[in-house]
């Protein structure tokens, strides 16, 4: 199995740093974008796009501007949006991964916000199906009581100290992922505030573009039945935004799975593997 570190850039100039799995001396046949989580790395990744490139895919993995391999000044120096990985770096990481293989479309998975971007994406016809695991609008209000309390502390206290002090909200020391980018932060925060994801920053003006009602190809959302933030609600008010696309959804239960909890992440896991096969299968149905 071939694991090739790469760089692209994307629609804004900014340069991204990615990683390309595939198995040695195969065709193109299948090119898979795996596109992660607010404050994830794209190795969070690697075990899954590890596991498909052995079955015979081309994956590519990638961290957007002002996270891990694709930061390159200080954070409190770095200007990137939450916006900007919709419009720019994921429809890049599309084009540079149909440039190295040769296709038309690539399947996109992606983890919660990674999946939620598709209707900002300039080429959009470009994605054959998403695959949104956990993906949903993150609407704080919809959310289970203890849990949405935490989240509005964070949002409406927590970040903007942050930001104020520091330039920068720091994740890691409250186990909440990466320090993201203060405006990364702050659209984070208004987009799960007012429902509808990123259809805000579109009523609001910030972004200029709206596909949403031309997306027509599959989305299918896997989710799990303790994951607070991609709760039924959240997930139905996600594939709402998209009014003519072909969606499915597959809610799992941990305990009916063999597990203790899923969550929002864990599917990602090694030791959650046995799920990735219902992955492969919504890949494979195009």
């Amino acid at each position: 199995m071939v694991q090739q570190t790469v760089q692209f850039a994307s629609g804004n100039g900014q340069p991204l740093a990615g990683i390309l799995f595939h198995a040695d001396n195969i065709a193109h046949n299948t090119a898979v974008l795996i596109c992660g989580g607010t404050g994830f790395l794209q190795k969070y990744y690697a075990p899954l796009a590890t596991w498909l490139a052995d079955k015979g895919y081309t994956v590519l993995t990638f961290d957007y501007q002002g996270i891990g391999a694709s930061r390159h000044t200080p954070l409190k120096q770095c200007h990137a949006r939450l916006q900007d990985w919709g419009t720019d770096d994921i429809p890049a990481a599309v084009d540079f991964l149909l440039g190295y293989t040769g296709l038309s479309q690539v399947v996109l998975v992606g983890h919660s916000a990674g999946g939620q971007m598709l209707g900002v994406m300039h080429n959009h016809a470009k994605v054959a199906k998403v695959v949104a695991i956990a993906g949903s609008t993150g609407h704080v209000v919809n959310m289970r009581p203890e849990f949405a309390r935490q989240a509005k502390f964070m949002f409406n206290v927590y970040m903007p100290i942050n930001n104020l002090l520091f330039g920068y909200t720091k994740l890691k020391r409250i186990k909440w992922g990466e320090d993201l980018p203060r405006h990364v932060a702050r659209q984070w925060a208004q987009w799960c505030t007012a429902g509808h994801y990123v259809k805000t920053a579109i009523d609001r003006g910030d972004i200029a573009v709206d596909y949403h009602a031309d997306i027509t190809q599959p989305i299918t959302v896997i989710h799990a039945d303790d994951d607070d933030i991609a709760n039924d609600a959240n997930v139905a008010e996600f594939l709402s935004l998209y009014p003519h696309a072909q969606k499915n959804v597959y809610t799992l239960n941990p305990k009916e799975q063999g597990f203790n909890s899923i969550g929002h992440n864990l599917i990602f896991r090694p030791s959650h593997q046995a799920l990735w096969d219902l992955v492969l299968r919504e890949i494979q149905l195009l």
